[in-house]
């Protein structure tokens, strides 16, 4: 992956569009809220996206996730760790 291809504002559009308004609490800003001002917010992160690309900088605090054990089976004993798995909220 030596390229990349720029990103489209219709592009961005469309994947704010089609995103589920799902939100972690990591997220400054709420799913519901950036599908409501798509229009006004596709051309900023379309350059912000290609920016990213050509300059190879990613921001830090997407680097960042919230990590909840979540009990594998009920039959398990809660006391043991390895009876949990990670789940990882991502902003």
């Amino acid at each position: 992956m030596s390229s990349f291809e720029s990103v489209t504002e219709h592009e961005v559009r469309k994947l704010l569009t089609n995103t589920p308004a799902k939100s972690c609490s990591l997220d400054p800003v709420p799913t519901w809220f950036l599908k409501q001002i798509t229009d006004h917010i596709a051309p900023v992160i379309c350059y912000l996206c290609n920016l990213s690309l050509q300059t190879g900088i990613f921001p830090a605090t997407l680097k960042h996730a919230l990590v909840h054990p979540r009990h594998k089976k009920t039959t398990l004993y809660t006391e043991v760790p390895n009876n949990y798995r990670p789940i990882s909220n991502l902003s």
